[in-house]
């Protein structure tokens, strides 16, 4: 296993109270279990899940105190503990997740929605405010009409 996990896991879980909790100051609070509660020196405090693997020591955020609860962030890091115990890597998996969360988002972009996006992204690299207003004028004139609600995923040659 490795430092964060496996030689500490007979260690005292549940060490943090919400008394603690209002008192940290800056650093790290370990709750047990890779759970900490990292405190920022502008004093913001977010839940951060610890471990090690292959040699490789990672952190995952798992949401600041205002939004996530003690409670909740226990629960998120015995998630984080048994996808090690079934060999997945928590931050890979989280990664993974928001990838294809972005990609069921994009699919469900209609065509008229994704070109004005792209003609957001990419008018800074154009000579002029001319040339954006007139990509915006073709797309709208001719393509729009023809396919524009047609979600994205749905339009070939």
């Amino acid at each position: 296993m490795g430092r964060y996990m496996g030689r500490n896991m007979s260690r005292q879980l549940n060490k943090l109270t919400s008394l603690k909790i209002k008192a940290a100051k800056y650093g790290y609070h370990g709750d047990g279990g890779g759970l900490y509660l990292q405190v920022t020196k502008d004093c913001a405090k977010t839940w951060v899940y610890r471990y090690e693997r292959s040699g490789i020591r990672r952190e995952i955020g798992l949401g600041g105190i205002a939004t996530v609860s003690l409670a909740d962030a226990r629960v998120a890091a015995g998630n984080c503990r048994s996808q090690l115990q079934a060999g997945i890597d928590p931050y890979t998996a989280k990664k993974d997740a928001a990838a294809s969360a972005r990609l069921e988002a994009a699919k469900s972009l209609t065509f008229a929605e994704a070109a004005s996006k792209f003609i957001e992204l990419n008018k800074s690299g154009w000579k002029n405010e001319k040339h954006a207003a007139q990509w915006a004028a073709t797309i709208s004139t001719y393509a729009n009409p023809v396919f524009g609600k047609v979600a994205v995923k749905d339009v070939d040659t």
